[in-house]
């Protein structure tokens, strides 16, 4: 094992020295602060299907047909300057669809009715420095009606409607200091320069700043606003052709120059560059709230849940390009706050009501570091631990009532993307979880959190066991190789 990893840490480096003698410059990715940009976005979709279609064996005939459809809308606005970052998203969906059924047994018919929203906005503010106050909001709602009926010539066999009202407003605010850039436009960049210097379409002379002004023209290119990808495309390399005889960037013009252009353009995906550390106090109300009315021949049930949540804690993220071909990042979450529920079930027999508290406590991390020896090529590893608890403070004077519950997870991940040669071409993927759980009360503790969005009732879910453990491990492996 020992020999194995001595000989994956020279097989890296040799790597490592063997592309960078490809780069004349030292590049500094950190260097690249994204420009101001402004961009917004809407898009309506709509989409109609059905089917239908009938069978008769041995005098058994069964006729079915159905039809589905959906009406989408999204917005989304983004903005980036010194002072103020925000980021906005808005999307309202109508999904639905009607089948039915006819054999000897009876008729049935099944239908849904789908609609939901939500919209997010992400606001930070810096006052001085890199010190910002962040107020972002979610809202989400959703609905759905669903409706079965059967019956035979005579008889309603069965005729039940669901329908549930789930609607989640979330208010994080945040007080931090840092700022996290994205770098790949400059990494971008730096191969479509490097690679025409290369090829001799290039002058030699050009330096780390003139780099960066081919970068920020990139990133303003990225974020315009197309309705035609081909179009685009054609406006995008015009562009940087312009760029490139306007900045004395191009000695001779081509098709050996338009190939590689375009081919860097095209063919270098946005592979998660970012430079930068943050560190935040945050603090998130949340309250969430759902109806269900359940209703079929014999009764009608209706279940309503009222929730609130008060969630603070600490957010550290760190994002660091080593190099032109490494990337390491940290993720720290610390969390703490208390959850109330209360849970009113009516028309069932008895009635029911409940109510409960769970203080918890939550702690991840997560690293990561990714090697790009070019833009065809990602390899990654991602290690991390999350660790929960909810505490028990039941008060049966008062009839609030709660649970306890820690769970510990660890993960471990593997990618790689290895373009080694036009021939040969490596994919590989590995990923590893195990999970111990305990629980006096039998739940489930999943603690779920990200940085804007807080759901009160993801916490925990009934389960069947005081203790539990669990691991999971997976792997697929493709290996291509082009003969002739």
């Amino acid at each position: 094992m020992k020999n194995q990893l001595f000989a994956g840490i020279i097989l890296c480096t040799f790597l490592t020295m063997q592309v960078s003698a490809q780069i004349t410059n030292s590049y500094d990715l950190s260097d690249y602060k994204l420009p101001e940009l402004k961009y917004q976005m809407l898009d309506v979709g709509i989409n109609v299907s059905g089917n239908s279609n009938s069978s008769e064996v041995d005098n058994y005939s069964t006729d079915m047909s159905g039809y589905a459809g959906n009406v989408s809308a999204s917005y989304n606005s983004y903005l980036n300057s010194a002072k103020f970052q925000r980021n906005s998203r808005f999307s309202i969906a109508i999904r639905g669809d009607r089948y039915s059924d006819e054999d000897s047994t009876g008729k049935r018919k099944t239908s849904r009715f789908l609609p939901d929203m939500r919209y997010s906005i992400e606001n930070r503010t810096y006052l001085y420095n890199k010190f910002f106050v962040e107020t972002d909001m979610v809202m989400d709602y959703r609905f759905s009606n669903e409706q079965y009926h059967k019956k035979n010539d005579s008889t309603v066999l069965n005729d039940r409607s669901y329908n549930r009202h789930t609607m989640i407003v979330s208010v994080p605010l945040k007080v931090g200091i840092g700022r996290i850039e994205p770098v790949n436009d400059y990494y971008q960049a730096i191969y479509i320069y490097e690679e025409l210097l290369k090829s001799g379409r290039a002058s030699s002379n050009k330096t780390d700043e003139d780099v960066l002004e081919l970068a920020a023209l990139i990133s303003k290119l990225k974020r315009t606003r197309s309705f035609d990808s081909r179009i685009k495309n054609i406006q995008d390399v015009e562009a940087i052709d312009s760029f490139m005889i306007a900045n004395n960037f191009k000695t001779i013009s081509d098709a050996r120059y338009f190939a590689t252009l375009v081919d860097n353009w095209n063919f270098a995906p946005d592979n998660g560059r970012y430079s930068g550390t943050t560190i935040a106090l945050a603090f998130t109300p949340a309250y969430y709230y759902s109806f269900t009315k359940d209703k079929n021949i014999e009764n009608t049930i209706n279940v309503t849940i009222n929730a609130w949540s008060t969630v603070g804690g600490l957010e550290f993220r760190h994002e660091k390009p080593l190099n032109l071909f490494w990337q390491n990042s940290t993720y720290l979450y610390a969390y703490g706050g208390m959850e109330n529920y209360k849970v009113d079930i009516a028309n069932s027999l008895p009635s029911a009501y409940d109510e409960r508290i769970f203080p918890s406590i939550s702690l991840r991390f997560a690293e990561s570091i990714r090697y790009y020896p070019n833009t065809r090529t990602t390899v990654g590893l991602s290690l991390g631990a999350e660790y929960a608890r909810i505490f028990d403070r039941t008060d049966e004077v008062k009839k609030i009532y709660g649970v306890e519950g820690s769970s510990l997870t660890t993960f471990a991940s593997l990618q790689t993307y290895y373009y080694v040669s036009p021939r040969l071409r490596l994919d590989f993927k590995s990923n590893f979880n195990y999970r111990a759980l305990e629980s006096p009360d039998m739940i489930v503790v999943s603690f779920y959190n990200n940085s804007y969005y807080y759901n009160p009732l993801s916490l925990f879910y009934d389960g069947n066991a005081n203790e539990l453990e669990k691991s999971s491990a997976s792997f697929s492996l493709s290996l291509r190789y082009s003969i002739f």
